[in-house]
């Protein structure tokens, strides 16, 4: 039941958690999950799951799962899926016996033990829960670095001289304030170690010759908004500069350069995941081997092919995770070898402009520096990405080494022994009579799967297939130039590249599609198929066998991110996503006017989405005096004029004096050709 071919479509994505497609026929609604009252219901119902699952099956020292709560959520909304019209979205303790059988139904199903189909469910929240988990730790790390800062920054405008006599105490405090604010950005790009005498030293020095306390008295004559643009572009100028030194090996001990950082980490946790991707090859190959051996002489329906089954779906999604967690890897390990050279090449730039100058001008080495810097900002910024990634797949990374259920042979032979048979795996586990005859025996010890756990029946998928040819139009098969068209596009394979038919026929038993076999178009999707008889016979019903993908789909709910389904109308309540993080979907609507809000762009309501936005609109409000060059819009950087200063009692953040008129002789020293000028220059001081 192997196929392997070069072309075949990439594996589903659970690593990240915003991809996917529907399936099948769009008709009907989408079970609700958005109203209040129903969120109160469904987190009552989940606690009520909780506290009986510890009371029946956690009282002996036997610890909760890891994401329980996720995992009897999903159990909740699948019910809901499976059994519309028993187990509706929003039952509560008032629905009596409806609401205790949903119950019953959560709590044996979030309890059983040495599940395959189980496990493979919680094997998609741990990846999807613990990769939001560290991102979002990480963004508020980020955001709170960003308010220390701005409190800083803050605080920087407002040192002004008020009384003259203390002129150079003021100096010395502005100073004072602007060398906080290096010290702390020079502790977050020393990935928040504490500052060091060393540092401390050469990031003063470094200030002092950059800004020098006879520039500050100017200086305090700028407007609010360009003295913190000026503060935040020294910092990275600074940056720059400690840079600069470590490269010619003057300075910069104490500055660790991220790049080499990240090399070497991204290549421990590259040969950590392409180790696990091996073995689970390995699984797979043979899971599927077994199920090739024994599913014509066993059927769909032998408990066997059915353990088989859900631990080769399991190892399908193992592998599909970690190979989207490679490709992720890659890119960003890509993204961050450009920074590399951008950073390479303003290194040399500086080094062919300084050279062994004693003096250059600042116009042409401080945009260098401050460019210098930022790349440094951005790679370290990527490091810190990658760890919390790293620390994210730790656990996935664990339950894909290690299932949490017996795996087959093995699990067998297991159970074999209680029966007191012994089992010659070269021998028996072939297809010969005797071999069949004690796997028949072995059927009544085996408490592997139960009757009506993540099945559809196999009457219910034949009534569908033999119910004959749809009405529905029928699918077009892709000439060889349409496929290498599609390839070059980068479309889409649908059901994750999986053959429908043969999860139609086989009760949710995957078997990656050929592309080379041939693609059929339906309903702008493609699809690939194992032989060139599926091809066809796809081709005369498509929504026939799509309709009977749904049916296995809504029974076994562990194939919907498989299948990466999860966007599909009637299944969007089973994204993990929507579980993990509710409020992560924007509202289309304003409750008020019900207008459309956030057209054509979309948004991620985060903490730190937020805080960027109040920052970038900090110096952007109304007010009654608008510029000429306004037009009373918010987003333009000129519409106010700032408040006026309290200092100078002026709306403008000019001085108090007269204008001065300065005239300019130019052309007295040099030959005769040069004509002498007389310049006038007006000050506004």
């Amino acid at each position: 039941m192997t196929n392997s071919t070069e072309k075949r479509a990439n594996p589903p994505v659970a690593w990240s958690s915003r991809r996917g497609r529907s399936v099948g026929s769009s008709r009907g609604s989408s079970p609700s999950i958005r109203n209040p009252s129903e969120r109160e219901k469904e987190h009552a119902t989940i606690q009520d799951i909780i506290r009986l699952s510890k009371e029946r099956h956690y009282t002996t020292g036997k610890k909760v799962p890891l994401f329980f709560e996720h995992l009897a959520c999903f159990q909740v909304r699948a019910a809901a899926v499976q059994f519309p019209q028993r187990f509706k979205l929003g039952l509560s303790m008032e629905d009596g016996k409806d609401y205790m059988d949903l119950l019953e139904h959560c709590i044996h199903n979030c309890t059983q033990e040495n599940c395959p189909a189980l496990e493979t469910i919680r094997l998609q929240i741990t990846a999807q829960a613990t990769a939001f988990l560290e991102l979002k730790a990480c963004a508020e790390e980020r955001v709170n670095e960003a308010k220390v800062l701005q409190t800083i920054l803050a605080d920087i405008p407002q040192i002004k001289v008020i009384d003259m006599r203390e002129t150079f105490k003021t100096v010395e405090l502005l100073q004072g304030r602007i060398l906080d604010y290096m010290m702390e950005c020079g502790r977050q790009m020393a990935d928040n170690v504490d500052v060091t005498e060393e540092m401390e030293a050469e990031i003063t020095t470094t200030f002092k010759s950059i800004f020098p306390q006879e520039s500050c008295l100017f200086w305090m004559d700028l407007p609010s908004a360009e003295k913190e643009r000026q503060v935040v572009d020294i910092a990275a100028v600074i940056q720059g500069v400690r840079i600069y030194n470590k490269h010619l090996s003057k300075g910069g001990k104490t500055l660790s350069l991220p790049f080499d950082l990240y090399k070497h980490e991204k290549k421990m946790l590259t040969e950590k995941v392409l180790q696990l991707l091996q073995i689970l090859s390995e699984r797979t190959h043979v899971s599927a081997s077994a199920i090739t051996l024994h599913i014509h002489s066993l059927g769909i329906q032998h408990v066997l092919i059915q353990r088989l089954r859900d631990e080769l779906n399991y190892h399908l999604q193992a592998f599909a995770i970690l190979e989207d967690f490679q490709s992720f890897l890659d890119e960003r390990f890509a993204f961050v070898t450009d920074l590399m050279d951008q950073f390479s090449r303003k290194l040399n730039v500086l080094c062919d402009i300084i050279s062994d100058r004693p003096c250059v001008a600042t116009e042409l080495v401080f945009p260098q520096f401050k460019a210098l810097g930022n790349l440094h900002k951005s790679m370290l910024e990527e490091l810190r990405l990658l760890r919390a990634h790293q620390r994210a797949c730790s656990p996935f990374l664990s339950l894909a080494a290690e299932p949490q259920f017996d795996c087959t042979p093995t699990g067998f032979a297991n159970l074999w022994k209680k029966t007191g048979w012994t089992i010659n795996y070269h021998t028996d586990w072939k297809n010969s009579p005797l071999g069949l005859a004690k796997l028949k025996v072995l059927i009544m010890y085996t408490t592997f799967l139960q009757k009506d756990l993540y099945n559809v029946t196999w009457d219910e998928n034949e009534a569908l297939i033999k119910a004959g040819s749809s009405d529905e139009g029928e699918g077009r098969v892709l000439t060889s130039c349409e496929i290498d068209a599609a390839f070059e596009s980068e479309r889409e394979i649908h059901l994750g590249g999986y053959c429908p038919v043969t999860l139609a026929k086989y009760r949710g038993l995957l078997l990656h599609g050929d592309p080379d076999v041939g693609l059929v178009e339906f309903e702008e999707k493609l699809f690939a198929f194992s032989t060139e008889e599926d091809l066809r016979e796809f081709a005369r019903s498509p929504s026939l066998f799509l309709r009977t993908v749904e049916n296995v789909v809504h029974k076994m709910p562990q194939l919907v991110h498989l299948l990466r389904l999860q966007q599909c109308p009637k299944l969007l309540s089973l994204a993990i996503s929507e579980i993990i993080d509710p409020s992560s979907e924007p509202f289309s609507c304003e409750f008020s006017t019900q207008t459309a809000i956030h057209i054509g762009q979309p948004h991620r309501w985060t903490d730190e989405a937020f805080y960027e936005r109040a920052l970038e609109l900090q110096n952007k409000l109304t007010d009654s005096t608008q510029t000429e060059t306004s037009y009373f819009k918010r987003t333009s950087s000129t519409q106010v004029w700032l408040p006026k200063e309290k200092w100078t009692q002026t709306r403008f953040n000019k001085g108090t004096k007269m204008t001065r008129h300065v005239r300019h002789l130019h052309g007295l020293v040099g030959p005769p050709t040069v004509q002498f000028k007389m310049l006038r220059t007006k000050y506004d001081v």
